[in-house]
């Protein structure tokens, strides 16, 4: 699942976001504002407003309860660069590969050693 890690205001309605895949983008906020309505956007066409936006649970939030999830982020921005080289990415790349969701663990695999050899199972 990609989340948003980090928000930084770069220009009034710009933001440049980092997202959990090594990837960086530009959010052209206005342009969203003019092509979308609605009572909680009306708020954010303040560029001050719009700039007190923060990152909750992978998402980007501002304080009237408004929510854009990381995946809409990564429609709606433009790839700056990646980030795959970058220290805060090279162990997440080093350990799981590009795609951490294809080194889960798969349905019907064992489950993990628990310290509880058969013999001492409790199971008929």
């Amino acid at each position: 699942m990609m989340k948003l890690l980090d928000v930084k205001t770069i220009a009034a309605h710009q933001l440049e976001l980092t997202f959990s895949h090594p990837t960086q983008g530009v959010f052209d906020g206005a342009r969203y504002l003019a092509d979308h309505q609605g009572p909680l956007l009306e708020a954010l066409r303040d560029p001050a407003y719009f700039s007190r936006c923060f990152v909750d649970a992978g998402a980007l939030c501002w304080p009237n309860g408004l929510e854009l999830s990381a995946i809409r982020l990564y429609e709606l921005s433009h790839a700056v660069k990646s980030t795959a080289g970058s220290k805060r990415f090279r162990k997440s790349a080093t350990t799981y590969g590009s795609c951490p969701a294809l080194n889960q663990p798969k349905l019907g695999m064992n489950p993990p050693n628990l310290g509880i050899s058969p013999e001492h199972s409790t199971r008929p």
